[in-house]
């Protein structure tokens, strides 16, 4: 998927598990997130690798667990979301993930969806587009506003 997909649905998962914090803060902060598991070309790593495993999001969300300054105690949890949501977009592609790196380097994808779908496939990547869109104004709109209790 796109970075921009890759942000944009970040964000409106965040903007479901965020709704009752008010703040549009986490929201960002997990749209950046969504795309970090992307820089892994940037700083010379093969890509899809590391990146894009269950232990980067583990060792991320960790690392913000422990150093986050006052104010920012759940930016953990939008680590968490944001890359577990590139890693879910990503598996819906043909070239998969590696969910398990450095254990195992076998990718894993969703197999009725992902035969057919590249990283750059503009219909993909205007649904989820679409969807995260569509999502993010409900949330703004108070329509999908939720109290499990």
């Amino acid at each position: 998927m796109l970075k921009k997909t890759h942000a944009l649905f970040g964000m409106a998962i965040a903007s479901l598990v965020f709704r009752s914090l008010r703040s549009y803060e986490y929201i960002v902060m997990t749209g950046i997130f969504a795309v970090l598991s992307d820089l892994d070309t940037v700083i010379g790593l093969k890509h899809r690798d590391f990146t894009h495993s269950l232990s980067f999001t583990f060792l991320v969300s960790l690392m913000l667990y422990v150093a986050s300054p006052k104010g920012y105690e759940l930016a953990w949890l939008s680590a968490a979301i944001g890359i577990l949501s590139h890693l879910f977009l990503d598996s819906l592609t043909r070239g998969g993930v590696p969910l398990y790196h450095p254990l195992s380097k076998k990718r894993y994808s969703l197999p009725l969806v992902a035969k057919h779908v590249k990283y750059d496939s503009l219909t993909a990547n205007l649904f989820f587009i679409f969807i995260s869109v569509f999502l993010m104004v409900k949330m703004m709109q108070g329509v999908l506003i939720w109290n499990p209790t």
